[in-house]
């Protein structure tokens, strides 16, 4: 199913979604080192 990652400072970026289809919201954690 096709997937929308909306950001905060308003990119979006397209992709493929896993799992059950629905619209939902959580939190997105990047690590860099």
């Amino acid at each position: 199913m096709k997937a929308v990652l909306g950001l905060e400072d308003g990119t979006f970026v397209k992709g493929e979604g896993l799992g059950v289809e629905g619209i939902v919201q959580g939190e997105l954690v990047f690590t860099t080192q």
